[in-house]
């Protein structure tokens, strides 16, 4: 019996500026999707319904409307939704699951894990710049 290969975990960081949730995870979408080799079969786990659920069911439909909802109206992020479109179509072997946020269980808790950590670390991050900006102006006296 052939053992499978399993690969290790792959990080990455990017930082986003204010943002809503939806994009950020949206944007680690595509930074996964960009980072991926089109011949390895790559497994994205993501807690984001809105990611995996427009990832899996919605985007063939999209890309076939302009973009466009069952209403006529542009959907949000279109541009993003758009090279996700793109990737997907010359990334046969991937594969995005959800998994549920936040847990201490399961197979895919240190993954979610290490994407929670990088996501606090980045918000202290940008907010540690904006406080040393603001601190750093010279004094006028």
């Amino acid at each position: 019996m052939e053992d499978n290969k399993v690969c290790p975990l792959h990080t990455f960081t990017q930082t986003l500026g204010d943002c809503t949730a939806q994009l950020a995870e949206l944007k680690a979408l595509l930074m996964a999707l960009e980072r991926t080799d089109p011949a390895q079969s790559t497994l994205i786990v993501c807690d984001s319904y809105y990611c995996v659920q427009s990832f899996n069911e919605y985007l063939h439909y999209w890309r076939q409307n302009g973009f466009g909802d069952s209403k006529g109206n542009t959907i949000k992020h279109r541009l993003l939704w758009g090279k996700v479109a793109d990737l997907k179509e010359t990334l046969p072997n991937v594969h995005v699951v959800h998994t549920l946020g936040h847990q201490h269980v399961g197979i895919h808790v240190a993954g979610n894990t290490l994407a929670d950590e990088a996501a606090k670390s980045a918000v202290a991050v940008a907010a540690f710049a904006a406080v040393t900006r603001l601190s750093s102006k010279p004094d006028r006296d």
